[in-house]
């Protein structure tokens, strides 16, 4: 044990990171000799595993471990059960630390909690892991560390270990080391080298070595090696990532981080369009003929006591902070024509003309002004060592309808007006978005294009307090982006990573809104700034970013009682798909429905003339007891259902406990109402600070109708190469009738085939069109497939001749269906 945290101590030493770029929006232009599109290649694949609904430990399948993890929650993987985020005070393991503690001490104690909680991570050693030193974030309330994961010497670039301490305490540990996936063995090609140069045909290629990616499968996760590219097509770097065993292009990136926006100018608040204002310069540097150099402070003044008089200069905008160089145009100079007397006005050209969206002087003096207001402002939340480095800046490239931040050269850079659109550095916005990218990659880089361009498109939010994006960037005035519609993860991923990272985008705003309605604005956006500012270096993708969220949001390193905005956070990111409501913020889950037939023939089921009482069971999954709640009852989807009463009571369900309601509800079915229709009982709860809802579908009558199982004869057969095959098979079993239409589903099949990502399964039921049940993805052998599918075929007429389709539509690969089987079950009801 002395020896593994005196390694911990050393990995400071090891640290290493691959470089990553994220593109903000597609340039318009062929992007290699072959004039295909970015889009002939694979994009960036970012892990998202779908996680379960956070529960106590205790509730979960590592209950055995709740006595040492007191009040804790567990996240798990869909896909594996492994725990993924797990939350509550485990200082236990660690003993005491304070804001004072040295980073070495953090480090001993996140590692001492790996190996002595190894159920949480399976095959983890020491040799698996070294320390993220970019990615070390401490304030005074915060300290985050994070870990890279390695299997040998390779490295997991979809994998790390986030620790989040609060106040000293180790309060969250968010697990995506996936080291329970096994390595898939294959060997390198020897011509590896040459296959991806066929592929891409670039001017240029350099081997940049390997590491480890992470698939899914159909058991979980697996690691497959790839080999590491620069590849320079058309003058365009790109990353790339080819798989090891055939040189498959896995992966494939530009370098450059590109915007597509409006600019604001020379000094413009936000853009071109506007009037200009008078602004103080801080932060820039000021020659003075004696061969001193002076700094402005933040009113743009600056002094020597030493110099009585001295004729001042400026030769470019150039400060501590940033350095703009005019690629086309004259460099912004300016020289005093009078003796220093402690003051010097420098009036930057107007360049007000019919073509003041041209303005590349006030384009160099925007990017000067917003760059500083933008670093000013992000140093009230964070202090990183970026902010300590003089940022290079390019103005008026000779290039329109652009900008973007450069990887390799750590650069940001603006393109001139033209085709319509302005120079894209008269527009305060997009000079946000791109030193956004720079910010996130010099705070370990995220590692998801769409959340860096999620960040970028937040960084314009926090300084502008705006939904819509880069007002200006087209002369016509048109804007990039907007974040007021709401988009939802997963539904609205998107092969843009621009479009995608508008889930993230949207999200925050729509938390932005929700502060301000609970505070005002200037409170949310500094709750907003908080947040996005302090999450980039410990959440790498922006499915991560809620969990994070709440451990900065926490004011008493103890999440098990809430944050002080929880309810607020919790109920946003859950509208858009990116985290289950939060258990202390809805008045618990439904545990059970009892009814009980008060008029009618009592034989256990619904029936048209009948009446009965309900009483419903709550599950206390808080971690705070719930006292005084009520709930009014409703009915929905069936007018034959009437209530007699609707209210129920509880007096207090303690944590973790499930109790009945004190009392029933009444309600009373017409004698009108048709056997087999369903209608859903809703229940509204209500306490003094909490509210929420829960329902209960019910069908009327007795469901006779059973499992009818049918398989395609004639199996295996074989599947034609880029083509497909059908199979006829007949549902003619008596209790079907020809209107009985179907109230469940399930199919079952298995493919043996060398490539399934070629492969579409369809099914054409008797009246309806064709639906699709399965599509292939990735390289993996062979399919085995057994689903529901009662969402595609709930209501279908099901007698008749029904078709399968296989269908191939790539060429190289080959194999044959082996078999299949449809399960359907009648949508027949009986009442008495």
């Amino acid at each position: 044990m002395r020896l593994f945290l005196l390694q911990a101590l050393s990995w400071w030493a090891f640290f290493s990171l691959t470089p990553q770029s994220h593109a903000i929006v597609q340039p318009k232009k062929s992007m290699h000799k072959k004039a295909q599109s970015i889009k002939d290649f694979p994009q960036q694949k970012v892990l998202r595993p779908e996680l379960t609904k956070q529960s106590p430990l205790n509730a979960s399948k590592f209950k055995k471990f709740s006595g040492l993890f007191n009040n804790s929650s567990i996240t798990l993987d869909k896909l594996t059960g492994q725990m993924r985020v797990m939350s509550g005070d485990f200082s236990k393991f660690h003993g005491p630390l304070s804001d004072k503690s040295s980073t070495e001490d953090f480090v001993t104690a996140a590692m001492s909690f790996i190996i002595r909680n190894q159920s949480f991570f399976p095959s983890l050693t020491d040799s698996n892991i070294r320390l993220d030193r970019q990615s070390v974030f401490r304030d005074g309330d915060h300290q985050f560390i994070k870990f890279r994961v390695f299997r040998g010497n390779r490295r997991i670039d979809d994998a790390m270990i986030d620790f989040r301490f609060k106040f000293g305490k180790l309060v969250q540990v968010a697990n995506n080391s996936y080291s329970e996936a096994p390595v898939r063995v294959t060997k390198t090609l020897p011509n590896i080298y040459d296959i991806v140069k066929e592929k891409l045909d670039p001017e240029h290629l350099t081997h940049k070595g390997s590491s480890y990616r992470v698939i899914a499968n159909d058991n979980g996760y697996e690691l497959i090696q790839v080999e590491k590219f620069i590849s320079i097509e058309d003058g365009e770097k790109f990353d790339v990532q080819a798989r090891s065993d055939n040189g498959e292009i896995f992966e494939r990136t530009s370098v450059n981080l590109y915007i597509s926006g409006n600019v604001s100018g020379s000094i413009y608040d936000r853009s071109w369009q506007e009037d200009r204002v008078e602004v103080p310069f801080s932060d820039l540097h000021v020659a003075l003929d004696t061969g001193i150099m002076l700094t402005t402070d933040q009113a743009g003044m600056f002094e020597n006591d030493q110099i009585l008089k001295a004729q001042a200069s400026v030769n470019g905008l150039n400060g501590p902070n940033v350095r703009v160089t005019a690629v086309s145009g004259d460099l912004v100079s300016y020289r005093s024509t009078n003796g220093f007397n402690g003051q010097l006005k420098i009036d930057i050209a107007s360049e007000e003309d019919e073509n003041k969206y041209k303005g590349k002087d006030i384009a160099q003096a925007m990017i000067f002004y917003h760059v500083n207001k933008m670093i000013a402002h992000a140093k009230k939340y964070i202090d990183v060592p970026w902010f300590a480095m003089q940022l290079p800046a390019n103005a008026n490239l000779h290039d329109t309808c652009n900008a973007h931040w450069s990887r390799l050269e750590g650069t940001i850079n603006f393109y001139s007006a033209g085709n319509n659109c302005a120079n894209t550095a008269l527009v305060s916005d997009i000079i946000y978005h791109e030193w956004g990218h720079g910010f996130d990659q010099n705070t370990g880089g995220i590692e998801d294009r769409a959340f860096s361009e999620g960040i970028g498109d937040l960084m314009s939010l926090i300084m502008t307090r705006s939904n819509v994006l880069a007002t200006g960037f087209k002369t016509d005035g048109g804007h990039i982006r907007n974040l007021d519609p709401d988009k939802v993860y997963p539904k609205d991923q998107s092969y843009s990573v621009h479009a995608e990272g508008l889930i993230i985008g949207s999200t925050i705003y729509d938390l932005f809104q929700e502060l301000s309605a609970d505070y005002n604005e200037d409170i949310a956006i500094d709750l907003i700034s908080r947040y996005v500012f302090k999450v980039l270096p410990t959440a790498s993708k922006y499915t991560d970013v809620y969990h994070a969220v709440l451990v900065i949001d926490d004011d008493d390193g103890n999440l098990n009682n809430g944050t002080p905005n929880l309810c607020t956070i919790s109920r946003t990111f859950n509208k858009h798909g990116l985290a289950d409501l939060h258990p202390n913020c809805y008045l618990g889950t439904k545990r059970s429905v009892v009814t009980k037939n008060t008029q009618g023939n009592r034989n256990g089921y619904m029936e048209p003339g009948e009446s009965f009482e309900i009483k419903l069971g709550v599950h206390n999954d808080s971690s705070i007891d719930i006292a005084g709640m009520t709930a009014t009852a409703s009915i929905r989807g069936n007018d034959q259902v009437s209530l007699v009463n609707d209210q129920l009571k509880w007096l207090k369900i303690p944590v973790g406990q499930a109790l009945l309601s004190e009392n029933q509800i009444e309600l009373a079915i017409g004698d009108e109402a048709v056997c087999g229709s369903e209608f859903t009982v809703v229940f509204d709860q209500k306490t003094a600070t909490r509210s929420g809802s829960l329902d209960q579908t019910f069908r009327i009558g007795k469901h006779v109708g059973g499992d009818i199982n049918f398989a395609v004869e004639g199996l295996p057969a074989e599947i034609p190469d880029k083509s497909s095959v059908e199979f006829e098979f007949e549902n003619g079993d008596e209790v079907w009738q020809d209107d009985t239409t179907i109230m469940s589903a399930r199919a079952k099949f298995n493919i043996t085939h060398t490539y399934r990502g070629d492969l579409t399964v369809y099914l054409t039921p008797p009246e309806g069109d064709k639906i699709q049940i399965y599509k292939g993805s990735g390289a993996d052998d062979n399919v085995n497939f057994d689903k529901d599918i009662s969402d595609l075929l709930e209501g279908k007429k099901g007698k008749g001749k029904w078709i399968l389709e296989v269908k191939d539509k790539l060429k190289n690969d080959t194999g044959t269906i082996d078999s299949f089987e449809l399960t359907l079950n009648p949508y027949i009801f009986l009442c008495e």
